[in-house]
């Protein structure tokens, strides 16, 4: 077994809440077994970045990148 991260990469067509929120929730509890990225059409949703804050989940490094 190797010690490098595996990759993830999210993809949500409005790229506003699902895939940031499943990035965030990798993020969390793979710690660094993870490398993760978040692509989308469109900016992270207010709420989301909300209910992970609820949730003491971090989204400081939360950036979701265009699909194109």
């Amino acid at each position: 077994m190797t010690d490098k991260p595996l990759s993830f990469l999210f993809i949500d067509s409005t790229g506003s809440s699902i895939a940031p929120m499943a990035a965030a929730l990798l993020r969390h509890y793979g710690g660094d077994h993870f490398k993760v990225q978040v692509a989308g059409a469109g900016d992270i949703h207010p709420l989301c970045l909300a209910e992970l804050e609820k949730h003491n989940i971090p989204s400081d490094k939360l950036v979701c990148q265009p699909l194109s």
